[in-house]
């Protein structure tokens, strides 16, 4: 084990006056959205605008308990110096008294690391980033990355106030003036207090720093070289080797962690899939795709892909309508001065079962009415609620992508606060077209939710002694949306099991293909995909709706119009079954579902599937 240690520096003010640690930590206002959520948005905000060019960032999230050698270096080499404020030090003392005191880790991979000059009165190399002066020095720095999700660096404050004696320490792998360099530092935002300083009282800011003491100068650099590397090892942070650039984040005590973890784990999951789904959907690009992992005391958790999660397949669904192009996407458009603002999709489809990822409630909405917004960076900034569908079993989902017009994304950029969590338009100049393209969204945004539920989801055609497809099919439009008319090859969405994480086997959500006709009697196909990995003894459950006017299903209905199921088809032929209930044994891949058609409705079916019990 190495003995090189850290020493604390604390920020006194200068002559020109600083800015107080507790005014840092108020710089992110009151944000929308919960401490958890905020940090999470806030640290992978800042890895997606950190990625490398041609690679999709990776992100760990790590929860644990130090070990006994972890604490004794945390209390020895880090932290043997404490500031000499109460405030500032006891919560500190609080967590290096504690047994096992708890971290949680955000540790990203395949992005450039906090590089640059690690002095804030130093200028960078020409072309250089100052990435670690932006995170560890400076508050407010606008962004440098085109079309970045960040724009002024104030979130950075939520991971202090996510630690319950407000420090972090940071361990990167990066660059500086052309040259691998390892870093490693502490840093916290205290309170601003009076102290003796040799030669009389002085003020300090409250913010403190642990690393190496500059020479001749009372400033603390970073650790760097093999030092830092064996330091962080020491401290148990992940291993990296050279040129392996990233950050890691170690936040002390963490306030978010309660007497459940796993139900923190099941918030750290949701609160990822629910900001960040656009860059995790499965089909997206390489070079865009954020890959996530979620570690309880190196156990690893996956995170499900957004199409398997009800709601937000459906927003997957919306999204990719926008990147394809697809039918039933409109422009949102400003008339004074002309200009096309962004791009809009409403899709509908049966209400999923949502997935429990923790026992303390939920993220996601019981029935999702909300329209996700965000700029061509695809990093949800919220979403605005709508109306729900008359028919409970069905729920809608939008999506709004503002122009990559310069001019236009830049004005909406402006308009988040420091949290990132909003489009203010009142934030913007008076009269300025960039405030007028933010608040015409905004209307048309809300106007667009609130209309969604005006009409039914299917029309009655009146008394018809058997149903035409043609009539029906515009049934299908009007009910499911353009999502169910992209036919066979349509992307499947998926329900899980709990328990967090995906089970071995699993069922998609089935996708309406096509109308058709057997003798006498007209049907509907959906697909669907069974996945079992293990190759389970396998159970398919099937249960059609009918939707009609004025919100009724299939058990409002006389016998004879209710829907039902027909047969089902795979690769190898028709599948054994009946009343809805169909063996399908070890088999994965896809299936064909004939569901009968009632006269002037359309119908929905929904599948789960269960492992065969024996006898």
């Amino acid at each position: 084990m190495s003995s090189v240690g850290l020493s604390l520096f604390s920020e006194p003010y200068s002559p020109s006056g600083n800015m107080a640690a507790n005014g840092v930590r108020k710089l992110l206002g009151a944000p929308r959205l919960d401490l958890l959520q905020t940090v999470i948005r806030e640290a992978v905000q800042n890895c997606c605008d950190a990625a490398k060019l041609g690679q999709g960032p990776k992100v760990v999230f790590r929860l644990r308990k130090l070990s006994t050698s972890q604490l004794e270096t945390l209390q020895t080499r880090v932290l043997a110096d404490l500031p000499g404020h109460a405030e500032s030090s006891d919560p500190i003392r609080d967590c290096l008294a504690s047994d096992a005191p708890w971290v949680l880790e955000i540790c990203d991979f395949r992005t450039t690391g906090l590089g640059g000059p690690t002095r804030a009165d130093l200028p960078a190399a020409p072309g250089e980033r100052t990435d670690f002066v932006n995170f560890i020095r400076d508050v407010g720095i606008r962004r440098d990355t085109d079309l970045g999700g960040g724009t002024y660096g104030f979130g950075k404050s939520a991971l202090y106030l996510a630690s319950s004696c407000s420090l972090i320490i940071v361990d990167t792998e990066t660059h500086c003036g052309g040259q691998p360099v390892r870093r490693l530092i502490g840093a916290q935002l205290g309170d601003s207090y009076v102290a003796d300083h040799g030669d009389g009282e002085r003020r300090f800011t409250g913010r403190h720093w642990w690393g190496v003491m500059a020479d001749g100068e009372a400033f603390a650099e970073p650790l760097e070289g093999e030092a830092a590397t064996e330091l962080a090892r020491d401290l148990g942070m992940p291993d990296r080797r050279t040129g392996d650039t990233g950050t890691s984040i170690m936040i002390l005590a963490p306030q978010v962690v309660g007497d459940n973890a796993d139900d923190v784990v099941g918030a750290i999951q949701e609160a990822l899939l629910w900001n960040f789904w656009p860059r995790m959907m499965s089909g997206l690009e390489p070079q865009r795709k954020l890959d996530v992992v979620i570690e309880l005391d190196d156990e690893s958790r996956p995170v499900p892909a957004p199409e398997v999660v009800p709601p937000l397949d459906l927003f997957c669904d919306a999204l990719q309508g926008i990147r394809d192009g697809a039918a039933g996407v409109t422009r949102v458009e400003s008339q004074r001065p002309a200009a096309v603002l962004g791009r809009m999709h409403i899709v509908k489809g049966y209400k999923g079962d949502r997935l429990p990822l923790r026992s303390d409630g939920s993220t996601f909405p019981a029935t999702s009415r909300h329209i996700a917004v965000m700029r061509p960076v695809e990093l949800v900034v919220r979403y605005f609620e709508g109306n729900p569908l008359p028919q409970q079993d069905f729920e809608w989902a939008g999506v709004f992508v503002t122009s990559d017009e310069p001019e236009i994304e830049q004005a909406f950029a402006d308009a988040e606060p420091p949290a990132h969590d909003d489009w203010q338009y009142e934030m913007l100049p008076a009269k300025s077209k960039a405030r007028r393209f933010v608040k015409i969204a905004r209307d048309r945004i809300k106007d667009a939710a609130q209309a969604v539920a005006g009409g039914t989801l299917s029309e009655s055609a009146g008394n018809r002694s058997g149903p035409s497809l043609g009539h029906v099919a515009d049934l299908f439009g009007r009910a499911l949306g353009s999502a169910n008319r992209q036919g066979a090859g349509a992307r499947s969405r998926t329900a899980v099991g709990g328990g967090g994480s995906p089970r071995a086997f699993s069922v998609s959500r089935p996708v309406f293909a096509r109308l058709d006709e057997a003798g006498r009697e007209a049907f509907a196909l959906f697909r669907t995909e069974i996945r079992n990995a293990g190759e389970r003894d396998l159970v398919l459950h099937l249960q059609p709706s009918i939707v009609v006017d004025g919100g009724g299903t299939a058990s409002d209905l006389e016998q004879e119009r209710q829907p039902r199921i027909m047969g089902v088809q795979s690769d190898a032929g028709r599948v054994a079954g009946a009343n809805g209930v169909f063996e399908i044994g070890p088999y994965a891949g896809v299936l064909y579902i004939a569901v009968r058609l009632p006269d002037d409705g359309a119908v929905t079916v929904k599948a789960s599937v269960t492992e065969r019990t024996s006898g």
